[in-house]
């Protein structure tokens, strides 16, 4: 994974001495949710989520504008 920690909390039933995982990172984890939230915003413009810019370059641009409206949003409220 490239020097990336891998933040899999573990489920309420299971017990942390019986698997080899170390307990979970909570600084990490809220990261990890900031992360995968944004992304989930991203996708919600139909033009990001459907990739339907035929060259890389204007795919990245498209995905900066979404970016730069997600951001105005969030200074709006």
């Amino acid at each position: 994974m490239r020097g990336r920690k891998a933040v899999i909390p573990f489920r309420s039933h299971e017990k942390v001495s019986q698997d080899k995982r170390q307990k979970l990172d909570t600084l990490l984890y809220k990261k990890r949710t900031a992360v995968e939230c944004c992304f989930a915003n991203l996708k919600e413009y139909r033009r990001i989520a459907t990739r339907s810019e035929k060259t890389a370059r204007n795919s990245f641009n498209m995905l900066k504008l979404g970016a730069i409206w997600l951001f105005l949003k969030l200074l709006s409220n």
